[in-house]
């Protein structure tokens, strides 16, 4: 599968807090981290990634509830969406 932009920018962005982190924790943290500043490319591939690497669908569904606290309702709601 050839790289798209957004998944270049999740990786790049996952070299920086992936060494004290696994890949697993990393794609989680980026997942949240991109609802919150609402960064819809990188949420997307973060989702994508995590489903790629085999998080249980409800363990996602969880830390976008989680979501409603640092990204706010709507924003969630659109997290969903995407899942």
């Amino acid at each position: 599968m050839q790289p798209t932009p957004s998944s270049a920018r999740l990786d790049a962005a996952l070299r920086e807090i992936a060494p004290p982190l696994s890949r697993r924790e990393a794609l989680l943290c980026a997942a949240l981290g991109s609802l919150a500043v609402s960064d819809r490319e990188i949420l997307e591939a973060s989702l994508e990634a995590a489903r790629g690497a085999g998080i249980p669908r409800a363990e996602i569904e969880e830390l976008l509830l989680q979501g409603v606290l640092f990204g706010g309702f709507p924003r969630t709601v659109d997290a969903f969406q995407l899942l």
